[in-house]
């Protein structure tokens, strides 16, 4: 079965890469990453954004605005820095680093929410 969300390229995948669920965590002073908004017309639109704290670590946040959704909160596990910039200096916008993991999640929770 496919995903429901379309992405522009495929992501990273390795054993050492992974998600753990977290608490929701204030943003504030943390630094954004990537955003990205699915909007589906005629139900609401769902938003995938992903931080790097001071200690660098990789948090992402699915959240929705306009209908009450349940947000979720994850880790990233396993993904350099290194990577992200170099996605980053070719394409600011680029979801080449944004693991597969993360964008099944994403996906399900967009498909729960449905």
């Amino acid at each position: 079965m496919g995903r429901l969300i379309a992405w522009d390229s495929k992501g990273p995948t390795s054993k050492g890469i992974h998600i753990n669920m977290i608490d929701d965590f204030d943003a504030g002073g943390l630094h954004r990453l990537y955003e990205r908004t699915d909007v589906f017309p005629k139900i609401h639109s769902f938003n995938m954004t992903i931080w790097k704290d001071r200690e660098d670590r990789l948090l992402a946040r699915f959240w929705s605005r306009g209908i009450y959704s349940e947000r979720e909160s994850y880790e990233i596990i396993g993904i350099k820095a290194e990577l992200i910039s170099r996605c980053q200096e070719k394409d600011r916008y680029s979801d080449k680093w944004v693991p597969e993991c993360l964008r099944d999640a994403y996906d399900e929770w967009v498909t729960y929410d449905d």
